[in-house]
Protein backbone atom coordinates (compact mmCIF):
# COMPACT_ATOMS: atom_id res chain seq x y z
CA UNK A 1 0.00 0.00 0.00
CA UNK A 2 1.56 3.33 -0.82
CA UNK A 3 1.24 6.45 1.53
CA UNK A 4 2.51 9.62 2.32
CA UNK A 5 4.14 10.78 5.29
CA UNK A 6 4.74 14.88 5.87
CA UNK A 7 6.79 14.68 8.96
CA UNK A 8 7.69 11.48 10.34
CA UNK A 9 8.32 10.87 14.24
CA UNK A 10 9.06 7.22 13.25
CA UNK A 11 7.55 5.51 16.49
CA UNK A 12 4.29 7.06 15.75
CA UNK A 13 4.23 6.96 12.44
CA UNK A 14 5.00 3.25 12.11
CA UNK A 15 1.12 2.25 12.93
CA UNK A 16 -0.88 4.76 10.57
CA UNK A 17 0.46 3.36 7.24
CA UNK A 18 -1.43 0.32 7.84
CA UNK A 19 -4.62 2.33 7.62
CA UNK A 20 -4.01 4.70 4.89
CA UNK A 21 -5.30 4.45 1.15
CA UNK A 22 -2.77 6.93 -1.12
CA UNK A 23 -5.38 9.78 -1.45
CA UNK A 24 -4.32 10.38 2.18
CA UNK A 25 -1.45 11.16 4.02
CA UNK A 26 -0.52 11.82 7.54
CA UNK A 27 1.40 14.60 9.41
CA UNK A 28 1.63 15.82 13.19
CA UNK A 29 -0.88 18.37 14.38
CA UNK A 30 0.28 18.19 17.86
CA UNK A 31 3.73 17.00 20.29
CA UNK A 32 4.00 17.44 23.52
CA UNK A 33 7.22 16.25 24.72
CA UNK A 34 8.92 16.20 28.16
CA UNK A 35 12.86 16.15 27.45
CA UNK A 36 14.13 14.70 30.77
CA UNK A 37 17.75 13.87 30.23
CA UNK A 38 20.66 14.45 27.30
CA UNK A 39 21.46 11.75 25.20
CA UNK A 40 25.66 11.78 24.42
CA UNK A 41 26.11 12.52 20.89
CA UNK A 42 26.29 9.46 18.75
CA UNK A 43 24.89 7.20 21.44
CA UNK A 44 21.66 5.33 19.91
CA UNK A 45 18.15 6.29 21.08
CA UNK A 46 15.27 4.12 20.78
CA UNK A 47 11.15 5.31 20.95
CA UNK A 48 7.80 4.03 21.28
CA UNK A 49 4.71 5.12 20.48
CA UNK A 50 2.21 2.78 22.17
CA UNK A 51 -1.57 3.73 20.29
CA UNK A 52 -3.46 5.51 22.84
CA UNK A 53 -7.04 5.32 20.48
CA UNK A 54 -8.61 7.73 17.92
CA UNK A 55 -10.82 11.00 18.14
CA UNK A 56 -12.18 11.10 14.45
CA UNK A 57 -8.91 11.22 11.98
CA UNK A 58 -6.72 12.08 14.85
CA UNK A 59 -4.44 9.00 15.97
CA UNK A 60 -2.91 9.49 19.55
CA UNK A 61 -0.50 8.12 20.79
CA UNK A 62 2.35 7.89 23.95
CA UNK A 63 6.05 8.78 23.13
CA UNK A 64 8.64 7.21 25.31
CA UNK A 65 12.48 7.71 24.25
CA UNK A 66 15.52 5.83 25.97
CA UNK A 67 19.08 5.08 26.01
CA UNK A 68 21.09 2.76 27.53
CA UNK A 69 20.79 5.00 30.71
CA UNK A 70 16.64 5.04 30.53
CA UNK A 71 13.89 7.42 29.85
CA UNK A 72 15.20 10.66 28.27
CA UNK A 73 11.80 11.68 26.86
CA UNK A 74 8.24 11.09 27.17
CA UNK A 75 5.10 12.87 26.39
CA UNK A 76 2.15 12.67 23.64
CA UNK A 77 1.45 13.05 20.06
CA UNK A 78 -1.20 13.27 18.13
CA UNK A 79 -1.45 12.50 13.95
CA UNK A 80 -4.09 13.85 11.35
CA UNK A 81 -5.40 11.56 8.97
CA UNK A 82 -5.75 13.92 6.17
CA UNK A 83 -6.60 14.03 2.11
CA UNK A 84 -4.21 15.28 0.15
CA UNK A 85 -5.94 17.12 -2.02
CA UNK A 86 -7.66 19.53 0.46
CA UNK A 87 -4.55 19.66 2.03
CA UNK A 88 -3.00 21.07 -0.72
CA UNK A 89 -6.33 23.58 -1.52
CA UNK A 90 -6.37 24.82 1.97
CA UNK A 91 -2.38 25.49 2.38
CA UNK A 92 -2.81 27.38 -1.51
CA UNK A 93 -5.70 29.39 -0.43
CA UNK A 94 -3.91 30.36 3.45
CA UNK A 95 -0.91 31.65 0.95
CA UNK A 96 -3.06 33.66 -1.66
CA UNK A 97 -5.22 34.97 0.84
CA UNK A 98 -2.04 36.46 2.54
CA UNK A 99 -0.79 38.00 -0.30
Amino acid sequence: MKFRTLTTPEASSEYIPQILVFSFCHCSVYINLKHLYATLVGQGVQASAPFLGKDGLLQKFNVVEFDKGGKIEEGFHTRAIIEIDRLILVAERRIQSEK
